[in-house]
């Protein structure tokens, strides 16, 4: 498709005596706007068309002209070569009939939904003259060599409408300026002669030059590199029982909002995977078994949309020796023991060398110089220099 726009009513509908900011430059002239980037943004200038023609550019918004009512949105399409969009300015001024707020968006597809809109005050913008005004959004992850738009327009109003400076002498190889009529299909090619005001246009003799021409509207956009999500937090206890759930919360927050996924290693040769993809910012619970009594170190990472990968982080936990008795588990003990003491259920003696295998665990061992504490039933034998018996649990 040819890049052609109608420029309807140049010199009619653009703000009259329009100049670069506040210098006017004879008709036809054209000047290089000067770009800055203040150090108060993290970000650099990334796509821009700074040529303006004076006197050439778009209106944003409705317009009455010979009692026929006009409505314009305009779209400028380009082509990030940086990984987060930060802020835009665009080269706009008002009539001095307009009294709506101007509104800008920007999209991946011309026709789809905003990735970001925003109002800009109708007093910001200078009266009858054009200037840079800058606009700013939350961060919004790209990606490098995909089209996407900037998208102007304003509330339906009556005779409410601004100018966007623009060229026709194709500066901006990566894209080209957009019009929508009425709310109509957005176009960069010239209107049908079955447009009835495209037609009534002509036979009003309203001027239409440079018809032919691939235009641009005057924008620059500011991006950087994708960041990698901040340090992921982990959460959740310290110890723990082998062989039982424990449920662990994992935070990453990512700087441009992306979703981000969580890989987990929890120390004991068990599948690692990754987790997700959850919000940036939302809690993120991972539950988990050891099996094993001991000391493990949980390692964890996160990653955003864009591959971006946090350090890694870890986190201790300890299955201690001793678990709480279960009415599945079964103490075998002999040995020699020191001291016996039997109160109510409970039975404590130190052992001296008591051996001792834990069914249901297939644990075993050696007891040597410990103070052990069974509170549930047994079967055997107990003296106060010998064991031989079975309890229901493990000692507590």
């Amino acid at each position: 498709m040819k890049k052609i726009l109608p420029i309807c009513l140049i010199g009619l509908l653009i703000l009259c005596g329009c100049g670069a900011g506040t210098q006017v430059l004879p008709e036809g002239s054209s000047e290089t706007k000067p770009v800055t980037n203040c150090n108060m943004y993290d970000d650099d200038l990334d796509q821009y068309m700074t040529e303006t023609l004076i006197g050439y550019g778009f209106p944003v918004g409705t317009m009455i002209f010979e009692n026929v009512t006009f409505k314009f949105q305009v779209a400028q399409s380009f082509i990030p070569q940086r990984e987060v969009l930060t802020r835009v300015q665009v080269y706009v001024g008002r009539n001095s009939s307009a009294t709506q707020d101007f509104i800008l968006a920007i999209r991946d597809n011309i026709s789809g939904e905003n990735l970001a809109e925003i109002t800009v005050d109708v007093e910001e913008f200078v009266i009858e003259n054009f200037s840079w005004v800058e606009i700013e959004f939350d961060d919004i992850a790209v990606t490098v060599g995909e089209t996407y738009y900037i998208v102007a327009y304003t509330a339906d109003v009556a005779d409410n409408w601004y100018g966007w400076g623009g060229n026709p002498d194709n500066f901006y190889l990566d894209g080209c300026a957009w019009l929508s009529l009425d709310d109509g299909p957005w176009t960069n090619d010239s209107y049908s002669s079955e447009n009835q005001k495209h037609d009534w246009l002509a036979q009003n003799q309203v001027q239409t030059s440079r018809v032919n021409d691939t235009w641009d509207m005057c924008f620059m956009t500011f991006g950087r590199d994708n960041l990698a999500p901040d340090s992921l937090e982990i959460d959740g206890p310290a110890e723990g029982v082998a062989g039982e759930e424990y449920t662990f919360s994992f935070i990453a927050t990512d700087p441009e909002n992306e979703g981000v996924e969580i890989y987990v290693d929890w120390g004991d040769n068990t599948t690692m995977q990754w987790h997700g993809p959850y919000n940036s910012g939302e809690e993120a619970f991972i539950k988990h078994t050891w099996d094993d009594i001991g000391d493990y170190v949980i390692k964890a990472k996160a990653k955003d949309a864009s591959g971006h990968e946090t350090d890694w982080v870890e986190y201790i936990v300890t299955m201690p020796r001793d678990k709480s008795p279960t009415s599945l588990q079964k103490t075998f003990v002999w040995g020699q023991i020191r001291f016996l003491r039997m109160r109510d259920n409970s039975i404590t003696f130190r052992a001296v060398k008591v051996h001792y295998r834990i069914f249901g665990e297939g644990l075993s061992g050696v007891y040597k110089h410990q103070r052990l504490t069974f509170d549930n039933n047994y079967i055997g034998s107990l003296r106060t220099h010998w064991v031989c018996a079975i309890f229901d649990g493990t000692p507590v």
